[in-house]
């Protein structure tokens, strides 16, 4: 999104208290319409200090910052104005409090309000606003499922060099070391100084990119916004979109003459339909042919922004094509590349974290496979796009928090890059002991004292599977159970945190389950000792020791689960952390049915499989390897005041190679800091921090270290008595 300033800051120089409420809500609606949104936030907030309880200022208060991106600060107006607006006046708010939960990662809530938007369209089933809504739930779906936080090292920001604090994009190379991009900036026009997008230069020189100038243009572009650069190397001409202060677009392409563009052609009508947009042009070139490919709103599409292409032939550029239903959606398709048989293009549509992700498809122009998105870290919960790839990098723009800004995170775009790595386009690769440990932990929830038995026992013959298909079974009964005494806003939220509990989080841990199970049938197949790492919970409605029994049982269905599907058991062993609720940060509620019941409840009874290793029967006295060296195999912290316990410890790789820390879990460890890379012969120093339970009668927790030492899984004993 262009964030665009005007002049018309001055209105903040006024006093809101020598304005009349009339004067002062018309400077701030004249802020908005101007789309000077920094001032409207700040004049809609002065005004609701004086006139706090007006939902329509709420309301434009709230749209102001969506437009910037600052989703977090929307979220509180727009609960405000959801819960006021009894006359429904802004029947949007839902949809709108949806997709901020949606783009600040929050998917259960997101989740939650876009079924209330759903149900103020559900007599109107083929309308655009039902589907989309319906797409936004499968989306927070899919984002439960594989959206991970980005680790900024993954991807880098080409920095202030290139960006600026205003929007910066479409990064295209003209040969290794000059690029050309565009960037949002203010003018000095004959109408004065207004903000306008541009085409820049770019320069590499050693090894860093830093801003040229303008691109030179003949006087009559003064005006315009001139931007989404591609280079056609072929015949050495720069394609590019000429587009108004509407953003209405019509492509062009001009001829690279030093530092200008000249000999500029406006493309053919068929291209440039009239009253169209036209925009974002890229060239494909294949074993047949040679193709411009576009994204226009012209009608014989499937919805907003589509992706066209248009075979380029000797006689000029022939009647553009949709490039079809796999691709185009009911709502944005834009900013395409191809390369290598496959079509990159960044969707509102396609199941994504956020905003715009980027996709891929492969095929040929005309028939293209089902898209696939591209996940992290190139893609974000901001806008990702004009993803274009290169002999070394590819690039991508992005508002993605970590960009410049000129106030808030995530108002601006900047230009990312990154090295191109065997799996950059996605391809699918086997899973590894460190891919399914990222995967990890894994919850698998129970129904409440699940698996039932005498309450002393540790082991039971119950199934894991089993159980779960029995808990799912009982959906209807945990919602009209939750549901008792509440009013209608109240009982709608509940129902919908438990059918997102039943049909998500179980489903999805079945399914998450299934491809573990996979994994380790395979290893042991190919001669490997696999060790599954699990831990287990449950609710506070029984005793300490009761829950520890409870939570070995649920261990034990998990066993008994893989003793039932895998051949080899005796090549697979389950370290058992059993901790009952001894953990749980959740208090422990007063009402027993919410003790069974209660949400809260029902996200305490579980076990988690937290980590994974294993190594090759045949290959125990492997020559290189790393080595963990713990300090002692028990550690007495001695009495302790506070359940809260602090605790540095030194470890060292004596190996030959780098040790790799995966997981350090423990029956009482709230946390761990530590380094995920030793190299040989290093020692550091790791933050373990302890919640002991006081009322329980153990003394002792074992820490366990879970690295790729595939030999055996290190513990220390810590022994503690309370004063």
């Amino acid at each position: 999104m262009r964030v665009f300033l005007f002049a018309f800051l001055i209105a903040l120089q006024l006093s809101v208290y020598s304005q009349t409420k009339k004067q002062l809500l018309q400077i701030a609606n004249k802020a908005y319409l101007l789309q000077d949104y920094y001032s409207a936030i700040n004049l809609y907030q002065n005004y609701l200090e004086a006139y706090p309880s007006e939902i329509e200022v709420k309301y434009k208060l709230s749209k102001s910052y969506i437009e910037l991106n600052d989703f977090d600060k929307a979220i509180p107006h727009l609960l405000d104005i959801y819960k006021t607006d009894r006359d429904k006046k802004f029947q949007e708010t839902s949809f709108l409090l949806a997709n901020a939960y949606k783009q600040t990662a929050n998917y259960r809530y997101a989740k939650r309000y876009f079924r209330r938007a759903l149900i103020q369209h559900r007599r109107h089933k083929e309308s655009y606003e039902y589907k989309k809504i319906n797409q936004e739930i499968k989306s927070c779906d899919f984002a439960q499922t594989n959206y991970k936080p980005i680790k900024t090292k993954e991807l880098t920001n080409l920095g202030s060099s290139i960006n600026s604090t205003n929007a910066d994009f479409a990064f295209t190379l003209i040969d290794n070391n000059t690029a050309i991009f565009a960037s949002t900036d203010t003018f000095g026009t004959a109408n004065g100084t207004i903000a306008y997008s541009k085409l820049f230069w770019a320069n590499k020189i050693n090894e860093q990119w830093s801003r040229g100038g303008l691109v030179q243009l003949p006087k009559s572009y003064a005006d315009h916004n001139v931007v989404n650069p591609f280079y056609d190397d072929e015949n050495r001409q720069l394609y590019f979109s000429d587009c108004d202060t509407m953003l209405r677009c019509m492509i062009k392409k001009g001829d690279i003459v030093g530092q200008s563009l000249t000999n500029i052609i406006t493309l053919n009508n068929k291209i440039n339909l009239p009253f169209t947009n036209n925009t974002q042009p890229t060239i494909a070139i294949t074993d047949s042919a040679k193709y411009l490919i576009f994204s226009s709103d012209r009608t014989g599409g499937f919805g907003g922004m589509d992706i066209w292409y248009s075979k380029i032939s000797e006689s000029g550029y022939e009647e553009p094509i949709n490039i079809g239903e796999n691709i185009n959606s009911p709502d944005h398709e834009i900013s395409p590349f191809y390369k290598n048989n496959t079509l990159y293009f960044s969707s509102n549509w396609h199941l994504g974290f956020g905003g715009f992700d980027i996709f891929k498809s492969e095929g040929n122009i005309t028939s293209h496979k089902k898209p696939e998105n591209l996940l992290s870290p190139i893609n974000s919960i901001s806008n990702d796009l004009y993803f274009q790839e290169f002999e070394e990098h590819f690039y991508l723009t992005t508002n993605r928090t970590g960009s410049l800004t000129f106030k808030n995170d995530n108002c601006c775009n900047d230009i990312y890059y990154s090295p191109i790595v065997a799996d950059t386009n996605n391809t699918i690769v086997e899973n590894t002991y460190q891919s399914i440990n990222n995967l990890l932990p894994l919850a698998l929830y129970f129904d409440n004292d699940s698996p039932k038995k005498n309450k002393t026992d540790t082991t039971t013959n119950a199934i894991y599977t089993d159980l779960l298909n029995e808990y799912m079974n009982r959906k209807a009964t945990y919602i009209s159970q939750n549901l008792k005494g509440l009013n209608k806003n109240e009982a709608m939220d509940k129902e919908d945190d438990l059918i997102d509990f039943f049909e998500f989080q179980l489903i999805n841990g079945s399914n998450q389950l299934d491809e573990i199970t996979k994994f380790v049938e395979k290893q042991i197949s190919n001669n490997e000792q696999v060790k599954l790492i699990v831990r287990g919970y449950s609710s506070s409605l029984s005793n300490s020791d009761y829950n520890f029994k409870l939570s070995q049982r649920r261990i034990n269905s998990l066993q008994n689960y893989f003793n039932k599907v895998i051949e080899k058991t005796n090549a697979l062993e389950i370290l058992a952390l059993p901790m009952g609720d001894l953990i749980s940060t959740e208090k422990s509620q007063d009402n027993k049915r919410d003790q069974i019941y209660g949400l809260d409840a029902v996200y305490q009874r579980k076990i988690e499989i937290v980590g994974l290793v294993g190594r090759s029967i045949f290959t125990e006295n492997q020559s290189i390897s790393p080595k963990l060296v713990l300090p002692n195999p028990i550690i007495n912290l001695g009495k302790i005041k506070s359940n809260v316990v602090k605790y540095s410890l030194t470890i060292k790789n004596t190996g030959n190679t780098d040790l790799q820390l995966i997981k350090i879990v423990g029956s009482h460890l709230s946390n761990a800091i530590f380094p995920q890379l030793i190299i040989p012969n290093e020692s550091t120093t790791i933050e373990l921090q302890f919640n002991f339970d006081s009322e329980l009668e153990t003394s002792k927790s074992s820490v366990y270290f879970i690295s790729n030492e595939t030999d055996k899984v290190k513990s220390i004993e810590f022994r503690y008595q309370f004063e």
